[in-house]
């Protein structure tokens, strides 16, 4: 009776064991397909990298531009405007006689 339930137990983890190379082979052919197509994508981006770095430097340099011309027609004239009311406010204080607040 022993050596009935000992050679069903060798036979059992004999078929456990081929069905587990098996499944070890098929993984192995997974993962070698997985890296081809890694490669494949890797290929890919790299052909893609000069073309979008041409698009960044376009980018930037229309940023650039758009941000000197606000520079020249927005903020300049803004900033002459307001230090030009406050060299008048401060030239009318001083010759009226007026002092500046202490707060300040």
């Amino acid at each position: 009776m022993l050596e009935t339930i000992r050679d069903a137990s060798i036979v059992f983890l004999a078929l456990v064991n081929i069905i587990l190379v098996v499944m070890l082979i098929v993984l192995v052919f997974v993962v070698l397909r997985l890296m081809r197509q890694l490669q494949a994508m890797v290929g890919q981006v790299q052909g893609e990298m000069p073309t979008v770095l041409h698009t960044v430097k376009r980018t930037l340099a229309t940023v650039e531009g758009t941000t000197s011309f606000v520079s020249k027609t927005t903020v300049m004239p803004i900033v002459r405007a307001t230090a030009a009311a406050a060299a008048a406010s401060r030239f009318a204080q001083v010759m009226l006689g007026m002092r500046k607040p202490k707060g300040r």
